[in-house]
């Protein structure tokens, strides 16, 4: 009963907007934020005995940055865009191996890796109303990396090293699900924002001392923008 509810205030909001806010032919910008987390996905290549490992390896990291994106309505159902922006990420692994039965034996790594991209983001929105369902691929172009870390055993501090860290460009995709304020009749200008799943098609977008088995982009964050007609080629 209670989803069938939720299901029905939301399609009333959506059906209450008139049909489209843009026609085809016209050229909208949306810049945007977006703030999210970035989901685990780095593992290291270790040759401890099996069985000795503790399977807490990455906590739940963040991400951020700020997009332009231009969209050219090529119809009243669907766009095309491109856009510019920028990408912060910051994750932490932990890994521990227990060389005893004992915690007290423990030799635990804490490395926090850091990554700025210039993202080049380019695909297709769904206009359904005030409902927006987009996806494409994304460019990722690293700026800076830094990584900083810390080892614990027998309760003695160390510092960790990884000199040789780096990441490589790579090319991701992404899915977008939102609402869209603009879709107002004679409204060319209006708030939107989106659920946003990104991910890196490489397995691998890393390299470094550490000898990295995976280490992925995914992410998991909300969009907020403002879209606005510049041009009309109608």
């Amino acid at each position: 009963m209670g989803k069938k509810y939720l299901l029905a205030v939301f399609s009333a909001a959506i059906l209450a907007f008139p049909l489209f806010a843009y026609a085809p032919g016209d050229l909208v910008l949306n810049p945007e934020i977006q703030v999210g987390f970035e989901i685990p996905a780095i593992r290291q290549n270790t040759d401890y005995p099996a069985g000795k490992e503790n399977g807490n390896y990455v906590s739940l990291g963040l991400c951020w940055g700020l997009r332009l994106s231009a969209y050219y309505r090529i119809s009243n159902y669907f766009s095309a865009g491109l856009g510019l922006g920028f990408e912060g990420v910051h994750n932490q692994y932990n890994f521990t191996y227990y060389v005893q039965a004992s915690e007290t034996d423990a030799y635990t790594e804490r490395s926090t890796y850091d990554t700025y991209y210039f993202v080049i983001p380019a695909g297709f929105r769904a206009h359904i109303r005030a409902l927006n369902l987009g996806a494409g691929l994304t460019g990722y172009i690293p700026l800076a990396a830094k990584f900083s870390g810390d080892i614990k055993q027998n309760n003695v501090h160390s510092p960790l090293s990884d000199a040789g860290f780096k990441v490589n460009p790579f090319i991701g995709g992404y899915f977008d699900i939102g609402y869209d304020w603009a879709e107002k009749d004679g409204n060319s200008r209006g708030f939107n924002m989106n659920l946003r799943v990104e991910t890196s098609f490489s397995d691998k977008i890393a390299d470094g001392d550490m000898d990295y088995k995976t280490f992925r982009h995914i992410a998991v964050s909300l969009t907020a923008g403002y879209s606005f007609r510049v041009l009309s080629f109608r």
